[in-house]
């Protein structure tokens, strides 16, 4: 069979609509997992191989962003633009009662976002009575709450460390 004749113009916009189309995949798989640009600061995973939530940051700070993992497949990161707004699209929370045992020493910290309308709270609880780090994720979406335990002998980093980088990602524990 003969196939349709196509004009140079057309061929150019199919080319160009491709390569939009395509653009942002690519982009997205290519900074996914680049060690010399990222640094991953904290892994929730729910089951090993099944969901997993990796916080990265750009060694220089310009960005921090979270990606989804399922079946290690990488299915979304947010903020989807990978600049210096990214860390106002988050809120830390984290609070610390040294003093061991006899003084109830404990630590709270959580990272929340919103996208598409469902609020992700990562909250870790450390507590000197209780030996051992606890995690969880936290799911809303309008008045429906789901919370799911994090794996804690799989997960990389801690959530204190934002506690560092209060000039990008305020502490928002104490109302103002």
């Amino acid at each position: 069979p003969k196939l349709p004749y196509l004009d140079k113009t057309v061929v150019k916009r199919l080319l160009l609509l491709l390569h939009i189309l395509l653009l942002p995949a690519l982009r997205l798989s290519a900074q996914a997992n680049d060690p010399e640009v990222d640094t991953v600061l904290f892994i929730f995973e729910q089951n090993p191989g099944d969901e997993k939530w990796i916080l990265k940051k750009a060694k220089d700070d310009r960005y921090l962003q979270v990606h989804y993992y399922r079946h290690d497949t990488l299915r979304w990161q947010y903020p989807a633009l990978a600049d210096t707004t990214s860390w106002n699209a988050f809120t830390f929370r984290g609070y610390r009662r040294n003093g061991g045992i006899e003084n109830e020493g404990l630590t709270e910290h959580s990272l929340e976002f919103t996208r598409h309308d469902t609020l992700y709270r990562f909250t870790e609880w450390t507590s000197a009575r209780e030996e051992g780090r606890t995690l969880e994720l936290l799911l809303r979406i309008g008045e429906n709450e789901t919370t799911f335990p994090g794996k804690t002998d799989e997960k990389l980093g801690s959530l204190m460390i934002f506690e560092e980088f209060s000039d990008l990602l305020p502490n928002r524990y104490w109302p103002e």
